[in-house]
């Protein structure tokens, strides 16, 4: 049961996990940020942008490509 636990804990942790979409992030960041749970770290806000400007930079550098193939 122990490592279950901490299988758990490692999954919960952070305040969303690895998640890079913006709909799968900010819900888990504001829940995390408002709920009083005891012990709990930040929210890491200072990360919060990368989940919505990462993909258009993404889609950006893609049409790019795709223009240099055709």
């Amino acid at each position: 049961h122990s490592l279950r636990r901490r299988q758990r804990q490692m999954c919960i942790e952070t305040a969303t996990g690895y998640a890079i979409n913006p709909a799968r992030d900010l819900g888990p960041r504001l829940a995390h940020a408002v709920l009083p749970i005891a012990n709990k770290g930040t929210s890491d806000w200072q990360y919060a942008w990368v989940p919505v400007v990462g993909p258009m930079i993404g889609g950006i550098i893609a049409y790019g490509v795709f223009q240099l193939m055709v």
